[in-house]
C-alpha cells in the first residue's frame, strides 16, 4: 500500500511565523517561543526540562492506543499505522538530513533525532485520527511539523518551536 505523506518537512525551520503557524502552535500551549537557529534547537532538545511535557504524550498515547484497542483491536490499529511508519522513515530522514546539511551541519546523531521528531508527530497524529480524535492536540503539533517546523520541546506552559 503506497502512502502519500505531503508536507513542507523542515523547510521553515528558524523562519518568523506566520498567522497560522502562530494560531497552531497557540492551541498548543500558553506561551509560544520560536527557536531562530539550530544551535539553540540542540540544546534545547537536550534539555532535562522538556522531559515531563514527553511523558505527558507517552501517556496521551497509551489512552489513544487503549481507545483504539476497545473499538477496532489491535490489528486494525497496526493496520491503519504500519503503511504510514514505512513511509514515513525514508522521507523523514531524508528530510532531516538535508534540513540538517543546509544549516552546513554534520550530526548523524541530530538527524536521527530530527527524523524520529517527525516520526512521532506523524505516528500521534495517525494515532489520534485512526480513533476520531480529529481535534486532539497530536493533530495539531503535526499540522506545525507539516508546515515545514520542528516542535522541539515544551517547558512548563511554553512550546518550542524552531
Amino acid at each position: 500500500m503506497q502512502v502519500e505523506i505531503p508536507g513542507r518537512w523542515l523547510t521553515d525551520v528558524g523562519l518568523p511565523f506566520d498567522e497560522t503557524t502562530r494560531s497552531l502552535a497557540g492551541r498548543l500551549a500558553e506561551r509560544v517561543e520560536r527557536i531562530e537557529d539550530w544551535d539553540a534547537a540542540v540544546r534545547l532538545s537536550r534539555d532535562p526540562q522538556t522531559l515531563p511535557a514527553w511523558d505527558d504524550e507517552r501517556l496521551a498515547e497509551r489512552a489513544l492506543q487503549a481507545r483504539a484497542r476497545a473499538s477496532g483491536g489491535t490489528n486494525a490499529l497496526h493496520a491503519a499505522l504500519t503503511p504510514l511508519v514505512d513511509a514515513g522513515r525514508e522521507l523523514f530522514f531524508g528530510a532531516a538530513l538535508h534540513a540538517t546539511r543546509q544549516a552546513g551541519l554534520d550530526d548523524p546523531y541530530l538527524v536521527r533525532v530530527v527524523a524520529g521528531a517527525l516520526s512521532q508527530a506523524a505516528y500521534q497524529n495517525a494515532l489520534a485520527r485512526a480513533t476520531g480524535a480529529d481535534d486532539h492536540p497530536f493533530v495539531q503539533k503535526y499540522a506545525l511539523f507539516e508546515r515545514g517546523r520542528w516542535v522541539v520541546g515544551k517547558i512548563a506552559r511554553t512550546l518550542y518551536v524552531f
